[in-house]
């Protein structure tokens, strides 16, 4: 359990870590290739900052599956007490005497 939660909070610092980098290399690959003609600097920006997102993706989704799998351990404990208890009025039930 403590396992989950510490990678649970690494990927919010690497997800933290990401919007922070996508600022930074956008300021820096336009300030790089500001040399070049516009459009080669601006294209570099866009590449860069389109890769930056596809990272931000991919660890949320990683934060999305922590949350998946932590929503669907709380709907099977919910599910097997429903059914314990509907197990022990089924076999009240059963133990009344019929007229």
């Amino acid at each position: 359990m403590g396992e989950r939660r510490l990678a649970q909070s690494i990927v919010s610092i690497f997800l933290g870590a990401s919007w922070a980098i996508i600022a930074l290399f956008g300021l820096l690959s336009y300030k790089l290739f500001a040399s070049q003609p516009p459009m080669v600097a601006i294209s570099a920006t866009i590449v860069g900052i389109m890769v930056s997102l596809l990272i931000i993706l991919i660890f949320e989704i990683i934060s999305l599956q922590f949350e998946n799998s932590k929503e669907i351990k709380k709907q099977t404990s919910l599910l097997k007490e429903i059914k314990d208890r509907l197990d022990m009025q089924s076999q009240d039930n059963q133990t009344l005497p019929h007229n």
